[in-house]
């Protein structure tokens, strides 16, 4: 069970889904996209959301003992393709990030001197990996087995156990739930991720969505409604034709209103964005709280169970 465990979670942050259509380049600005483990991800980015802009798309690391969930060696790989990167140069850029991706790029910016925050104006976040702990415990949940989550402690060593496949990831270190934090506030964030997101955890998104709000970021969530299970080109996956429209058509808006380079084929003529991408965080802390009571009150009897087992074999030995 351990072994098939930890195997399958390295399958974290995969998808697929490619597009056909190619943005035009331009001048001063630049867009970057950094997708998710084994380089996938991002090809609908250049159709929805980076048309009109020189862009690059950056590798990511392929060295299984290296992958470290968007902590040290994700950023340090992403800083020298940045630094080699000639179209980037003393441009304004925005930055879309791909599951790993995410994690990588809020971590990255976090720690960047106020001069080289201000280049960046936007962050676009899909599928988001807001702490590698809760990836771990997820991708176990819906890929591996839920009965493995439910083992005495599961939350607490699954991310150790994981170091198997990922040594140089540190359940301690940089996670991007805690970075946002340092993100500049006037900075938009757009968040997208799917409800039947198998590897990344839909409350992340939230709870990275709420700490935006709570420092007063101009943030947007989009829930994408997917009957299958989609990790990443999640737009492609929502189930409603009419949504879908009304989520690209809310999109340019938003790429509008930040003076941002919009998809001239996707045009809006709204003005405003939908209250739906950019709900109140009580709603949002009420979706978080809905969806996590039964699974944590679960592990929480467990795990008190088998320490009340253990203190009473303790003080039964103590007697004999």
């Amino acid at each position: 069970m351990l072994k098939k465990t930890i195997t399958l979670i390295s399958f974290a942050i995969i998808g697929q889904t490619t597009w056909s259509m190619e943005p035009e380049k331009g001048n001063g600005f630049h867009s970057i996209i950094l997708p998710g483990q084994n380089g996938l991800g991002g090809e609908k980015a250049l159709q929805y959301n980076i048309v009109n802009s020189s862009y690059s798309k950056y590798e990511t690391l392929t060295n299984q003992f290296k992958i470290d969930m968007g902590q040290g060696n994700c950023i340090k790989d992403f800083q020298q393709q940045l630094d080699n990167d000639e179209q980037a140069k003393n441009k304004e850029f925005l930055l879309y990030g791909i599951s790993q991706g995410t994690a990588t790029l809020t971590n990255w910016l976090a720690q960047q001197p106020q001069e080289k925050q201000k280049q960046v104006k936007a962050l676009i976040l899909e599928s988001v990996l807001g702490h590698g702990d809760n990836a771990i415990l997820h991708t176990t949940e819906k890929m591996v087995s839920e009965k493995a989550t439910y083992l005495p402690f599961a939350r607490w060593w699954l991310p150790w156990a994981a170091k198997f496949m990922f040594p140089t990831y540190n359940p301690f270190g940089k996670q991007a739930l805690s970075s946002v934090e340092k993100l500049p506030n006037d900075l938009p964030v757009i968040i997208m991720h799917a409800n039947t997101d198998p590897q990344l955890p839909i409350n992340d998104a939230r709870t990275l969505y709420i700490a935006l709000r709570k420092k007063n970021n101009p943030a947007y969530l989009f829930e994408i409604n997917a009957k299958f299970p989609a990790h990443i080109n999640i737009l492609g996956a929502e189930q409603s034709y009419e949504r879908k429209e009304k989520i690209q058509a809310n999109l340019q808006t938003i790429y509008k209103k930040h003076g941002l380079p919009c998809n001239q084929n996707y045009d809006s003529e709204t003005e405003t964005v939908d209250a739906e991408f950019q709900p109140s965080i009580e709603e949002v802390e009420q979706k978080i709280a809905a969806s996590t009571w039964s699974g944590r009150m679960k592990r929480n009897i467990i795990d008190g169970f088998f320490l009340a087992c253990l203190f009473g074999i303790y003080a039964l030995k103590s007697k004999l």
